[in-house]
C-alpha cells in the first residue's frame, strides 16, 4: 500500500475537493481573448469508482473528450485528451497554489515547446480555463485561450 505525507495526502485532497466541485455541467464561454470555438458546454462526470474523472466537451466547431485519473506513485494528475479535429493530447498535472495545472510536450524533437491548461479563480459554480504555450522551456508563456466556466442550473 503507498503511503502519502501529509503534505502530499492535504495536496491530494485539495484536488479531489476540485474535482467533486466541478462534476456537473457547464457553459464554456470566451473571455478577453477570442476562442475559435465561440461557446461551448462541457460535462464532466465519474467514473470506475470515482477514481477517473470524464470530461464531454461540445461546441459549433470542436467536440472533444477528456479522460484523467491521480497516479498515486507519481503524485500527478494524467488526462488524456482527444477529439473532433484529430487532436490528441496526454498531459501530466499538478496543484500549484490555487491553481492546477496540466502540461504537456507536442513533440519529443523540441522538448522546449510545451502547451498547459491551467485551471484558476476556482469558486463552487464557475472557473477560468486558460490555454497556454512556451517555446523557451516555460520562461515565458503565451496565452491563447481564457474560457469562462460556469455551472448549468
Amino acid at each position: 500500500m503507498l503511503k502519502m505525507n501529509s503534505i502530499t495526502f492535504f495536496a491530494v485532497a485539495l484536488l479531489l475537493f476540485f474535482l467533486a466541485m466541478s462534476v456537473g455541467a457547464f457553459s464554456a464561454e470566451p473571455a478577453a481573448k477570442p476562442w475559435q470555438g465561440g461557446s461551448g458546454t462541457n460535462s464532466i462526470t465519474k467514473s470506475h469508482n470515482g477514481c477517473i474523472v470524464n470530461e464531454n466537451f461540445r461546441s459549433p466547431t470542436l467536440n472533444g473528450i477528456s479522460l484523467s485519473i491521480y497516479d498515486q506513485k507519481s503524485g500527478q494528475w494524467h488526462q488524456t485528451w482527444m477529439d473532433n479535429q484529430g487532436g490528441y493530447y496526454d498531459f501530466f498535472g499538478l496543484q500549484d497554489g490555487d491553481n492546477y495545472i496540466f502540461q504537456t510536450t507536442l513533440n519529443k524533437a523540441s522538448p522546449q515547446k510545451h502547451q498547459r491548461m491551467i485551471f484558476t479563480k476556482i469558486k463552487e459554480d464557475s472557473f477560468v480555463w486558460l490555454w497556454q504555450k512556451t517555446d523557451d522551456n516555460g520562461e515565458s508563456w503565451q496565452e491563447l485561450w481564457k474560457i469562462n466556466y460556469v455551472r448549468q442550473k
